[in-house]
């Protein structure tokens, strides 16, 4: 092998060593509910897709693969506009910019929001495309204790008197541990320390409040720049801003990541716009979902596995080293159920974690297999075969 390439067998034997290397697998069909590989079904416990809507969106073969350019080239289209129309009314705010991706939106918006004279303030465990939109940015990073909103007052009143932009950027629901930050608080205080709000909702909306729109539904209207994401509970790929006019106006300006990439193609906004207006009438997914969550939950805490306590349906349980996560993932697959092993850097040192994400149209029969195979290992380190 070349000198050149020796830093990068190095890396990939340090990922092996510690039970940290990554492989992809080559899925035949995924729902929400169920995965097809290597010509076996899976109960499927990794998805975020928690309402189902990935297999209900009905797309039309003449709709185009491809958007030919960025939007102001000459990808932009009526269906993008009735789209950012759809999704402004419905989260109550005066407009909607469209983006790729939830990575791209982070790591393109908090770059042209934010300078080298900014500061940010960052919960510790918000989302990579957040920590490298700061990183971006060139903004001083400062983050404080998860849901820590005392230390984020401290931090707070300690540059108070820094005249330059500040923001305070958080997630609503954390991808990895399932609870919620508290939207109103840092919103209050924002208020009190003249910042912006940037929070990303990517995991909340849909699955709660009136018409789904999430864990921020009081409070929306005074979240500066609201991002979230067709990548979750609406099943289909993209994500978008909610914000003022003039924030839109502003981002289409200075926003790199939308002036220079091809726009989303017209297929997918067909998905985008089905999703939007499905969504809303989940009310009865909503409440199938809460039950889900209930029933597993519940057992996790009769059973003492160790885990959050929080009413999402994102539900870890926490192993802490990579080689037990790892057995315990291959036992359930072995058992009918896919739910991935999570190791750092994606989590913290010594907490890996299986995360199991529930949907409301996982069954009663899905979810007792999840239970008794869980228990099943769980007896199995007190009594070894």
């Amino acid at each position: 092998m070349s000198d050149k390439y020796q830093d990068f067998q190095k890396f990939l034997q340090k990922c092996t060593d510690n039970n940290r290397f990554r492989t992809l697998k080559d899925f035949e069909s995924v729902t929400a509910n169920e995965i097809l590989f290597e010509g076996k079904k899976f109960i499927n416990f990794s998805a975020n897709d928690y309402l189902g809507l990935s297999s209900s969106l009905n797309l039309q073969n003449e709709k185009s693969s491809g958007s030919t350019a960025s939007r102001l080239v000459c990808g932009n289209s009526k269906e993008i506009t009735n789209l950012e129309n759809s999704l402004a009314k419905w989260k109550r705010k005066e407009a909607a910019i469209l983006f790729n991706s939830g990575y791209q939106a982070n790591s393109t918006i908090i770059p042209a929001i934010a300078d080298r004279k900014s500061l940010i303030f960052s919960d510790k465990l918000n989302h990579a495309s957040i920590i490298d939109g700061i990183k971006l940015s060139g903004a001083k990073h400062i983050r404080y204790k998860h849901n820590d909103l005392n230390q984020l007052k401290v931090l707070l009143e300690k540059y108070k008197e820094e005249n330059c932009r500040k923001l305070i950027v958080s997630e609503t629901l954390f991808s990895m541990d399932g609870d919620y930050a508290d939207i109103k608080k840092i919103i209050e205080l924002a208020n009190e320390y003249d910042c912006l709000t940037y929070i990303d909702d990517a995991h909340g909306s849909g699955i709660s409040g009136p018409k789904g729109i999430g864990p921020c539904e009081s409070v929306i209207q005074e979240i500066d720049f609201y991002i979230s994401t067709f990548g979750k509970a609406h099943g289909s790929f993209g994500a978008y801003c909610a914000c003022t006019k003039l924030l839109k106006d502003y981002l289409i300006n200075s926003a790199r990541g939308l002036i220079f990439s091809t726009a989303l193609p017209p297929n997918v906004i067909q998905a985008n716009i089905q999703s939007v207006e499905k969504i809303q009438q989940l009310d009865s997914a909503r409440i199938q979902l809460k039950e889900n969550i209930e029933k597993i939950r519940n057992f996790l805490k009769e059973q003492s596995f160790e885990t959050i306590d929080a009413e999402s349906p994102i539900i870890p349980i926490i192993i802490g080293s990579e080689k037990e996560t790892l057995s315990l993932s291959k036992f359930l697959m072995d058992n009918g159920i896919y739910a991935v092993a999570i190791r750092p850097p994606t989590v913290p040192e010594n907490t890996c974690r299986i995360r199991i994400t529930v949907s409301s149209i996982h069954t009663e029969e899905d979810i007792q297999q999840l239970l008794t195979t869980l228990k099943r290992w769980k007896d199995s380190l007190v009594s070894p075969a």
